[in-house]
């Protein structure tokens, strides 16, 4: 519990920027790295991901299926592939990457579904320093005024006054 704590004191080694923009076929992908500390034996990870998918007919489709009909955080491709990007970065330095990628053309691939997750790691020991998404959740509240569970007898009606807010400062999707 004290390493714990210890590591859980420490500011973090180094930030991200991260912009993701969806393009038609795709999108583009621009990631800027600010370090702390000199990043010699580290990799840049980034993750095209598929916020949601589902696929009724998926278990007819396939031999051996689970009878799994919906996915979510699912990741599709790797940038610029599996390997990463290694870095070679100094102390107290920032720098920006660039990838670009092309959506596929089978079901797992719904259009503007996609977002990015991007994490440096150590090469040697296989630790995170840190990581980030460009996922944006939102989230609308509803509340109903008076009771919210009445019984309604055979025949008979309720009225009920229902408010939904957007508590965020963006505009609701």
């Amino acid at each position: 519990l004290n390493a714990i704590a210890a590591a859980n004191s420490q500011k973090a080694p180094l930030g991200f920027e991260l912009v993701h923009t969806l393009t038609p076929s795709g999108g583009a992908v621009k990631v800027t790295v600010k370090t702390n500390i000199a990043l010699k034996t580290h990799k840049l990870q980034v993750a095209v991901v598929t916020r949601y998918k589902h696929l009724p007919n998926l278990p007819s489709e396939i031999s051996n299926s689970n009878g799994e009909v919906e996915f979510y955080d699912a990741m599709n491709k790797m940038l610029p592939n599996a390997s990463g990007t290694q870095l070679n970065m100094d102390a107290n330095s920032e720098q920006s990457f660039n990838f670009t990628y092309q959506r596929g053309a089978d079901k797992t691939w719904p259009e503007g579904q996609q977002y990015i997750v991007v994490f440096v790691q150590d090469n040697n020991t296989r630790n995170i320093l840190n990581g980030g998404s460009s996922l944006k959740l939102y989230e609308a509240t509803m509340s109903i005024s008076g009771q919210q569970f009445e019984y309604i007898g055979r025949g008979a009606t309720k009225t009920k006054t229902i408010t939904l807010s957007n508590n965020s400062n963006a505009d609701l999707p």
